[in-house]
Order: C-alpha cells, then structure tokens, then sequence
C-alpha cells in the first residue's frame, strides 16, 4: 500500500518541477539575451498604452456622439413646438402674404418700366418723323391760308382796306397802352397826392380812447330806456361733493331792454321767466357767485336765455339790483 500511494506523489512533484512560470522566463531571457528582454518589455509598454488610449478615447467619441444626439432631439422637440405655437403660424402666414404682395408689386412696377420703355423706344424712333411731318404740314397750311388772306385783301376796295388798317393801329395802340399801364404804377402816382390823415394838415389834434371815451351811434341820441323788474327770486344753488350744506341765494335783477313791447312782454310772461331765470340761477355754485367774473357770467346766461324766449325786442343788459347768498 506504502509503494503505490509513493509513486503518485513522485510523478506530481516531476511535474511541477517541468512547468516554469512568466516570471522565470522573463528572467532566464534577461540572463541568457538581454537585449531582447529589454525590447519586448517596450513593446509591452507600448501595447498598454495603446489599449489605454484606444478605451479613453472611445469613451469621449461615445460621450461627443450622445451629447450631439441630446442636442438634436432637444432642438427638434423646440422646433417642432415652435411650429406648433398658433402665434407662430399666423406671424409666418403674415410675412409670407407681405413677401407674395412685395414681390407682386415689383414684378407689376418692372412690367411698367418694360412697358414703358417699349412705348418711349417707338416714340423716339417716330418722334424725329413724325414732326417733321407736322412742321410741313403746319407751314402749308400757313401758307395756304396766307395766299388766301392776300388774295381776300386785293379784292377790298381802299376804303375797306382803310378801315382794317386803322383797326389794326387801334389793336396795336390799346395792347401797349395795356401793357405800360401794367408795367407802370399808375396807382402809385395818385396816392402821393393824397392826404394820409387830416392830422398831417391841422392846426392842433388830440388823442382818445375808442373804448372809453366814445359813444355808440345807436346810443349817442336820447332815446327812452325801458327796463323790467323781477324781484324776490329765491333758489337753491348748485351744491358742492364735499358740503353738505344747501346753499341759497336771493335775487332781484333789472332787465333792460330794447323797446316797449318788449317790457310789455316780459310783464305778461313773468311767472314764465322768473322760472327760467331760477333754473338759470341753479346752475351757479355759492363760491362762483363771489366773485365778478361769477356774478357777470349769471347775467349773460339770464340775458342769453331771455332772448331765446323773447318773440318781441330783445335783452339789451341785466343787472343786479340785490343779491344774498348763503353757504
């Protein structure tokens, strides 16, 4: 039992003794050639780096190709919503119409230009023809109607051709005087004998103002003044948004006017127009009426409403005989 189980272990320990490892060869080829050992480490070397540069820059192509397919999408995807967008649509649908009409108008103005030029190309070529057959024939004419006119003449008899003459030097003679009397101011001449203003000439003047120290002609002889009362007129005048208390105001104004009949008038319709006048009245604030430009404003409004109603004479001035108002 002792000599079989013996001479497995001896073949095992054969064999392991004929296996040489990498290592040992590496150092038998440095020992035995040196030089050869020494360029087939280069070349692994070498064959590392190669690997390790082919995987890096396989892994950036891959990196490069899927960040340009990441844009693409993402621009599509933009593109594609963009076209979606109703906005969009109708801006594109807009400048395609303008760029359609833009092209139409200068398609029609070159067509013109074209035509145009087609038209002035047989003009000038016929013009140069076509006057000159229009100067003989005008000069023919001339001269025709000139043998006519002469023969025409030498049948009068001299007393008829007296008469064309002096018609002809009263022709001539009335067209200049037309002419030097436009070329001469003959206005100009009469002016200088003229007086520009009696004050040039006088003895003594004076000054004056127009406005205040002149009379209307209307007004500048006595005539009789008629004039109407409208006394005690109480209204309730416009209120302001920030009172709250109701202003008043009591009137009596002197309407003066014209004629007779028309104070007759305004006495028969009195109930009638002190109406009017209080809706007048209502319209005017506490504070407006405290002031002249206020109280002048009233009385052009009542005058301006008497004279609507009026069917005879008219308001010539109200004034304000008593006046109260409270805020």
């Amino acid at each position: 039992m002792s000599d079989q189980t013996s001479e497995p272990n001896n073949n095992q320990d054969s064999g392991a003794e004929d296996v040489i490892s990498l290592d040992n060869i590496n150092a038998i080829l440095a020992e035995e050639a040196p030089e050869f050992a020494g360029e087939m480490s280069e070349l692994e070397k070498s064959g590392s780096e190669f690997q390790t540069s082919d995987q890096s820059g396989m892994g950036v192509d891959v990196d490069v190709d899927l960040s340009k397919e990441t844009l693409k999408a993402k621009k599509d995807r933009a593109l594609k919503k963009l076209f979606s967008n109703p906005v969009f649509k109708f801006i594109s649908r807009l400048y395609c119409g303008v760029q359609n009409l833009f092209w139409r108008i200068v398609l029609w103005f070159k067509r013109q230009a074209l035509s145009g030029f087609e038209v002035s190309k047989a003009f000038a070529k016929q013009a140069p023809r076509t006057a000159f057959e229009y100067i003989k024939f005008s000069l023919s004419k001339f001269l025709t109607w000139k043998k006519s006119v002469t023969w025409q003449y030498s049948q009068k008899t001299k007393g008829e051709k007296l008469l064309i003459w002096s018609f002809v030097f009263i022709a001539g003679a009335t067209s200049y005087l037309i002419y030097f009397t436009m070329k001469q101011d003959w206005m100009s001449l009469g002016e200088k004998s003229l007086i520009p203003s009696l004050a040039t000439v006088a003895d003594q003047s004076w000054s004056y103002n127009i406005k205040s120290e002149t009379t209307p002609f209307l007004m500048a002889f006595p005539q009789p003044r008629h004039s109407f009362l409208f006394s005690k007129i109480v209204v309730n005048l416009k209120k302001r948004v920030s009172s709250l208390n109701e202003a008043m105001g009591a009137f009596e104004f002197f309407v003066e006017v014209d004629s007779k009949d028309a104070a007759r008038e305004l006495k028969g319709r009195e109930v009638q127009l002190r109406d009017l006048i209080q809706r007048t009245a209502e319209q005017f604030t506490y504070e407006s009426l405290q002031s002249e430009k206020g109280k002048e404003r009233l009385k052009e409004r009542i005058r301006a409403e008497l004279n609507k109603e009026l069917a005879q004479g008219w308001v010539k001035s109200v004034f304000i005989k008593f006046m109260v108002t409270k805020p």
